[in-house]
């Protein structure tokens, strides 16, 4: 894992969620695709497809309780804004906060 910051911020621009993949994949950020709009997650599935890859969607908790091992995302509340952040996890803990402040979140994680 290459940590790699956000370079845009916001509701609508931020690339939090880029900024994790490229961390996880140890590539620039400008090497990830921009997943937005409604079809992001279909998106994403058909970019994650060609890596023989699957994005998923776990409860937080019960992911931590299936001992789940590597690298994951982890998905919360935005300590700065009234949406969703993403950081990189290892093994079910928060080892990288792609915004610069390095807050992770409000609250628990969700995802």
């Amino acid at each position: 894992m290459k940590p790699v910051n956000q370079t845009k911020f916001g509701m609508e621009e931020g690339n939090c969620f880029e900024a994790c993949l490229a961390s996880i994949f140890e590539c620039d950020i400008g090497d990830i695709p921009v997943f937005k709009g409604s079809l992001w997650f279909s998106d994403l599935q058909e970019w994650l497809y060609t890596k023989e890859l699957y994005y998923i969607e776990i409860e937080a908790r019960t992911f931590c309780d299936l001992s789940i091992k590597g690298y994951h995302i982890i998905n919360g509340d935005s300590p700065r804004l009234n949406c969703q952040h993403s950081v990189v996890g290892y093994n079910c803990k928060m080892i990288h906060n792609p915004h610069p402040d390095k807050s992770f979140f409000k609250g628990e994680p969700k995802t």
